[in-house]
C-alpha cells in the first residue's frame, strides 16, 4: 500500500528568525509614522479646543459691548479683577460656561499633568491648559487670546490672579528669549495659540517671538505689559 506523503512542511528555525526579523524592521519603520500621525491629531483637537473657547469668547462678547470677561466689572457680571485675587483662569472661563457647554474643551490631549472637571462649577486651575491674554480684545485682532501654557520666558510670574507678564516695553523683555518649554502640552519649540480675531495658529519659539516683539506698545498693550491669566 502507498503511503501519501503531506506536501505542507514546519518553517526551519532560519526561515522563523527572518520573518521575525522582518516585522521588526516594518514595526521599526511605522512606529515614528503612527507617532507622528497621533502627535498631529493631537495638535489638531487642540487647535478645536483653543477656537471653541475663543468663539465662546466672543460671543460672550457680543452681548457685552464686544467686551472679554475680564474687560467687565465684576458686579456687572465679568471678571474683572478687583484686587481680591478671585479673577483667575478658571472664573474667566466658567464665566462662557454657557457658550462653551464643555469643560473638556480646556484641556490640551497632550496635557498629562491636567484633568477634565465635571462641571464648570467646580472649575479649577487644575483642569485648565491654556493661559488668557488679559490685553485680547476684538479691536487688535491679532493679539492673541489664548495660548498653551507651556510659554516661558515671562519678566513676572505669579501676580495677583496668577498673571503672568512680559514688559515689552523694557530693552530687556524677557520676550526675547520666549520659548516653549518640554514637557507640557506639545512640548519644546511648538505651541497653539488663538487669537482676538478667533483664528488659531501653530508659533514655535521664533514665530512667538517675532509677534511678541512687535506689537504696537500703545494700541495692543497696557501700556507695555503683555498679560496672561495662568492656569
Amino acid at each position: 500500500m502507498r503511503t501519501l506523503c503531506s506536501s505542507s512542511r514546519a518553517f526551519t528555525l532560519i526561515e522563523l528568525l527572518v520573518v521575525i526579523a522582518i516585522i521588526a524592521i516594518l514595526a521599526a519603520m511605522l512606529l515614528p509614522v503612527l507617532s507622528r500621525a497621533k502627535a498631529r491629531a493631537q495638535r489638531i483637537t487642540c487647535e478645536n479646543n483653543q477656537k471653541q473657547a475663543a468663539l465662546a469668547m466672543r460671543l460672550w462678547g457680543d452681548d457685552n459691548n464686544q467686551k472679554f470677561p475680564w474687560k467687565v466689572s465684576q458686579t456687572l457680571g465679568g471678571g474683572m479683577p478687583n484686587g481680591t485675587g478671585n479673577a483667575k483662569a478658571n472664573l474667566q472661563f466658567s464665566l462662557v460656561s454657557h457658550e462653551l457647554v464643555s469643560t473638556k474643551m480646556l484641556l490640551c490631549p497632550n496635557d498629562v499633568r491636567k484633568v477634565s472637571a465635571t462641571n464648570f462649577a467646580i472649575l479649577a486651575l487644575t483642569n485648565i491648559s491654556y493661559a488668557l491674554c488679559r490685553e485680547a480684545d476684538e479691536k487688535t485682532p491679532r493679539v492673541f487670546l489664548s495660548i498653551d501654557r507651556n510659554l516661558t520666558g515671562f519678566d513676572y510670574i505669579g501676580l495677583p490672579d496668577n498673571i503672568n507678564c512680559f514688559i515689552l516695553s523694557s530693552p530687556d523683555t524677557g520676550a526675547q528669549t520666549a520659548k516653549w518649554r518640554s514637557g507640557i502640552c506639545h512640548g519644546a519649540n511648538i505651541g497653539m495659540a488663538s487669537l482676538s480675531d478667533g483664528s488659531v495658529q501653530q508659533f514655535n519659539n521664533s514665530t512667538i517671538v517675532q509677534t511678541l516683539l512687535t506689537y504696537n506698545l500703545a494700541t495692543e498693550t497696557d501700556g507695555g505689559n503683555f498679560q496672561f491669566f495662568f492656569p
